[in-house]
């Protein structure tokens, strides 16, 4: 459970509740809840340091950046094949970014209990997601690596070993999605950066009144970012009389 396919990336799993709204133009509220944990008896769970040394360790450090929204850490694990995909991560990450923002915002504006109507819990999220590599192996094959999921139901993680350190290819999330694709979804994932940040700064000034009411404004900003406004119905016009 932690495949990225190229129409959009994969939050279950691998990925966290930052990169839970969109990708390629799909809008998605954070998950309010977390798959509960099935282990197979045969599977022999060992936890992976979080480094570069191993291709589960790269991408352990690749989802505690995330979720931590350090984009140079985050950046120095990805490995980006052209400028185009260069470009996109960069936009996935400050998108990764504004919602860690919003995790804060909404934390100080409603404590953790308020937040999660907000954002879901995004520390279980992770956590599941730290959990599913712990679970998943990995087969060597030089400089190249594939990770499994422990189900084996989702097509597995290849990762690239450079000057002695594993990174996480930006295929991973896009696959094989065109250049026009991509500088596409990564504009709307920058609107959607821009109406997050707006939004956190709405919230900070007291705006909203509840977490739903936070939660419902945050998701209409997000799809207004993504899809634009909702077409206007046309004006209906009256006859005079006589």
């Amino acid at each position: 459970m932690f495949a990225a396919a190229a129409v959009g990336v994969s939050t279950a799993g691998f990925s966290t509740a930052a990169l839970s709204c969109v990708a390629f133009g799909q809008e998605a509220p954070a998950p309010t809840s977390v798959p509960a944990e099935v282990v197979p008896a045969e599977v022999v769970v060992v936890e992976v340091p979080a480094d570069q040394t191993s291709p589960r360790g790269a991408l352990k450090v690749l989802t505690r950046a995330m979720d931590d929204g350090d984009i140079a850490v985050a950046q120095r694990v990805m490995l980006s094949e052209s400028d185009d995909e260069t470009s996109w991560a960069a936009a996935m990450l400050r998108l990764s970014t504004a919602s860690v923002t919003t995790r804060r915002a909404s934390v100080q504006a409603f404590g953790d209990e308020g937040a999660k109507a907000i954002i879901g819990d995004a520390a279980a999220a992770t956590a599941f997601a730290l959990a599913a590599i712990d679970r998943s192996s990995e087969e060597l094959q030089g400089d190249q690596a594939l990770v499994r999921s422990s189900d084996g139901v989702e097509a597995p993680i290849e990762l690239k070993k450079i000057n002695g350190e594993w990174r996480v290819p930006v295929k991973v999330f896009v696959g094989d999605a065109p250049a026009e694709k991509l500088a596409e979804t990564a504009e709307k994932m920058g609107r959607q950066a821009d109406a997050i940040e707006s939004f956190c700064t709405d919230m900070a000034a007291g705006k909203y009144k509840s977490p739903e009411d936070a939660a419902q404004a945050l998701q209409l900003a997000q799809v207004k970012a993504v899809f634009g406004e909702p077409n206007a119905p046309a004006p209906t016009t009256q006859q005079s009389p006589g």
